[in-house]
């Protein structure tokens, strides 16, 4: 049986503003802090929730490579971007952008991940946003998943590791493959 099995995380997010005095920024939060339990405790503020089966993962544990599960979806997959208040996760059933409440700790194999973010998967000869490959790196093959372009550079994300490599195009076509090249023997 596993741990979280029955746990549901409950996410309210509301906006509170409240009016204090203070010299500082220290004093005034800790004045503010005091003012919004008591506004809370009198007069709960409309808010907008999110209930997630097990876990949801914290901005600590989300970063691009990362295996996820997206409980509403039943599916799991991997994030290739980070959004100002979403995170984008590529999945069997497509890109979506989601909230960090709506994702929790996946497991994927690679095998699985490539049924549905290969370039091949798309017919594409190009590498994009959100393909997996494999990205030799000193003596070792690395699989990776590639976020959004920018500045002439491709960030590649290690999956399930926190290791991020920039390339440029000639990189990426000499040493991102879609699978890991046998040698001849």
């Amino acid at each position: 049986m596993s741990q979280n099995q029955g746990i549901k995380s409950v996410t309210l997010s509301f906006e509170v503003t409240v009016q204090v005095n203070g010299n500082d920024d220290e004093q005034l939060l800790a004045a503010a802090k005091r003012k919004v339990a008591e506004k809370i405790q009198n007069d709960f503020p409309r808010f907008e929730h999110f209930i997630t089966d097990g876990i949801t993962l914290s901005h600590e544990k989300a970063y691009p490579g990362k295996i996820v599960f997206i409980p509403s979806l039943n599916q799991h997959g991997v994030i290739y971007g980070i959004n100002k208040t979403t995170y984008s996760v590529i999945s069997s059933q497509g890109r979506y952008n989601w909230k960090l409440v709506a994702l929790t700790d996946g497991e994927l194999t690679i095998e699985e991940l490539l049924l549905f973010a290969s370039r091949e998967k798309y017919l594409n000869t190009e590498w994009i946003e959100g393909n997996v490959g494999f990205l030799r790196y000193k003596d070792d093959y690395v699989p990776v998943i590639l976020g959004r372009e920018k500045n002439g550079k491709t960030p590649a994300y290690r999956i399930n590791g926190s290791e991020r490599y920039n390339l440029t195009d000639i990189q990426l076509k000499k040493h991102l493959f879609d699978a890991i090249p046998v040698s001849p023997e």
